[in-house]
């Protein structure tokens, strides 16, 4: 795949990665003036255990939908990740149920039912992350780029109407998130519909194919899937974290910080990610490994990171302050912290499939580990040396900084090892 087509694929998925942002970015200075940073700080335990289950539902088994060498293979894994992820689902909502007492007192919220519907709106999120694979798959970027925009304008829209009419508080900000995610997935069932005309659970030699399937991509949930928990859940723990140490106000002002500080990082990822895993194993059946394609990625990247770190360093209290209310003006300082971050996460989760084209799922999982433990370590040191949210901050990025640049390392690594093992192949023969 040609750089220009990647960054043309990239383009039209990312139209809708804008659009969709752009909604956020008008979204927060209404919704900022409509709930408390208490009321953010109790979403923000929703929102992330929602993003964690989001990733880790389907057993990761969606990634398998761009690793299949063929299209039937690629709709059958599909059927795969979705029905793991429904039976995952069931259990966890009966879990959270019952749990819903304990979790509020070790979280200190009072969101009671509302438990409930984490790994309900994770299933949405599960749903329509494995959809949109086989649309990119099969180069419906278009489809992928609608459901983008559907999701921030439905949740926006519902989160207002709410608080104008029957239900405001939290429980706004919870059923406009559940709901927006769950219209997102109808852009991209076209794709699906298009391509799969029955199910493969309807025979049972159906379903046998899917328990060979299981198997012969079994590194998805066994190191894939870990890995990825680990990394969504540090969210989680930071939010829980924050709250135990701090206030519900100061969760409150570092989510909304850090889904403004991250929006580079979501248009970027959000736009190239999946393009650039089709690209990237398009140049690997090729060649035998990705590092054009890779370098193609990464250095435009990280001068547009760079960029936005300069402006928040300088202006990041001013434009909290002006654009979000004088309240919100903690979240700004804490933005100017975490920019150097957001750089570093930005590139990485734009090449994360990276790893896995290089097979090394297992070793990822330890690597994620240690940069999730590098992250919440740094936060817990800054808080117990200096006693101040903004120190924590600090403490925590410029221990991960390093780490996460040794991370891009490896995967440049990973990307050129194909390329010589084939050199060294062929210079032997």
């Amino acid at each position: 795949m040609k750089p220009r087509n990647i960054f043309r694929g990239a383009a039209v998925v990312g139209s809708g990665v804008v659009v969709s942002q752009a909604i956020n970015i008008l979204s927060y200075p209404i919704l900022a003036r409509l709930f408390t940073p208490a009321d953010f700080g109790a979403f923000s335990l929703f929102f992330f255990g929602m993003q964690v289950l989001g990733a880790s539902l389907a057993g990761r088994y969606e990634q398998a939908i761009m690793l299949c060498r063929t299209p039937t293979r690629a709709r059958h894994a599909l059927s795969l990740a979705q029905a793991a992820a429904l039976l995952a689902t069931f259990v966890l909502v009966a879990l959270f149920g019952l749990l819903a007492t304990q979790l509020d007192a070790l979280t200190d919220t009072n969101l009671g039912g509302y438990w409930m519907v984490v790994p309900i709106a994770g299933f949405f999120v599960s749903l329509q992350t494995s959809l949109t694979f086989l649309a990119v798959r099969y180069g419906h970027f278009g489809a992928v780029s609608v459901a983008r925009t559907v999701k921030s304008a439905a949740a926006f829209l519902i989160q207002i109407g709410l608080v104008y009419s029957i239900w405001g508080g939290v429980g706004a900000l919870i059923a406009g998130e559940t709901i927006g995610a769950a219209l997102s997935i109808l852009p991209v069932i076209g794709a699906y519909r298009a391509h799969d005309k029955r199910s493969i659970f309807r025979t049972r030699r159906g379903r046998r194919h899917v328990l060979r399937l299981a198997a012969i991509y079994l590194d998805q949930p066994l190191w894939n899937l870990p890995h990825v928990f680990i990394s969504q859940v540090s969210r989680w723990i930071m939010a829980i974290m924050i709250t135990a140490l701090y206030t519900k106000a100061d969760a409150g002002a570092y989510f909304l910080m850090f889904r403004v500080v991250m929006m580079p990082s979501t248009l970027v990822s959000g736009s190239l990610s999946q393009v650039f895993f089709r690209a990237a194993a398009e140049e690997q059946r090729e060649t035998g490994g990705f590092a054009s394609t890779l370098k193609t990625v990464v250095l435009p990247l990280l001068a547009l990171g760079l960029f936005g770190t300069l402006i928040l360093a300088m202006l990041g209290p001013q434009l909290f302050a002006v654009t979000l209310g004088e309240q919100w003006r903690p979240a700004g300082e804490m933005a100017a912290i975490f920019a150097p971050y957001m750089v570093l996460q930005m590139v990485l989760a734009t090449v994360a499939p990276s790893y896995i084209l290089g097979g090394c799922q297992k070793p990822m999982l330890l690597v994620a580990s240690l940069q999730t433990a590098v992250f919440l370590f740094g936060f817990w040191l800054g808080h117990e040396f200096m006693g101040d949210i903004r120190w924590a901050i600090g403490t925590s990025v410029w221990l991960s900084v390093p780490y996460m640049a040794g991370m891009l390392l490896w995967y440049r690594r990973i990307a050129r090892s194909g390329v010589v093992q084939k050199e060294r192949k062929l210079n032997h023969e």
